[in-house]
């Protein structure tokens, strides 16, 4: 690949493009099969994956620290032990 015209040596594309090859799966497909799926639809969906992934990650991080506040204060639920 050349980026500017300018050629990088095997050493750092070699690994690059195995990592791209492992990055582009068509995720789309494991949902529903492309023929079940309207082109825009599949590209809506691609598109939007990193914000929904992100989204789960934030979620799933805010519901670890309330559990763990919840933990650490004896399990009382709000209102109770006061």
């Amino acid at each position: 690949p050349t980026t500017y015209s300018a050629r990088l040596s095997e050493k750092y594309t070699d690994w690059t493009y195995a990592l791209s090859n492992v990055i582009s799966i068509d995720w789309s497909g494991l949902i529903l099969p492309a023929q079940c799926m309207p082109y825009a639809n599949r590209l809506v969906v691609f598109a939007t994956s990193p914000i929904g992934l992100i989204a789960l990650l934030l979620l799933a991080g805010v519901g670890l620290r309330l559990w763990r506040r919840r933990a650490a204060s004896g399990g009382t639920d709000i209102g109770e032990g006061e």
